[in-house]
C-alpha cells in the first residue's frame, strides 16, 4: 500500500480496522489487516484464532508474506 494512503488514513483518524486479504489452505487461514498502528495478521488453524501477528512497522507485502506463510506451513506457532 502506498505511504500517502497510510498517511491519508492516520490523518483522517481511521477508527476500524480494514480486511485486507484473506489467505485459505487446507484447516489453515490468514486474515490480514490495516489498523491505525499499521498491518497485523491474524492466524487460524481449525477456525480457531491461535495468534495475531503484529507488523506494524512494516508493509503490506510483509504482511502478506507473514499470511502465506502460514498457509503453506513455512511459519509455525
Amino acid at each position: 500500500m502506498a505511504i500517502w494512503y497510510l498517511n491519508y488514513l492516520k490523518e483522517n483518524e481511521m477508527k476500524d480496522d480494514i480486511s485486507m486479504h484473506t489467505y485459505r489452505r487446507d484447516n489453515k487461514y490468514a486474515e490480514v489487516y490495516l489498523s491505525p498502528k499499521g498491518y497485523y495478521v491474524n492466524l487460524y488453524e481449525n477456525n480457531q484464532l491461535l495468534e495475531k501477528r503484529e507488523a506494524y512497522n512494516h508493509s503490506e507485502s510483509w504482511a502478506e508474506s507473514i499470511a502465506e506463510n502460514w498457509v503453506d506451513g513455512v511459519l509455525t506457532i
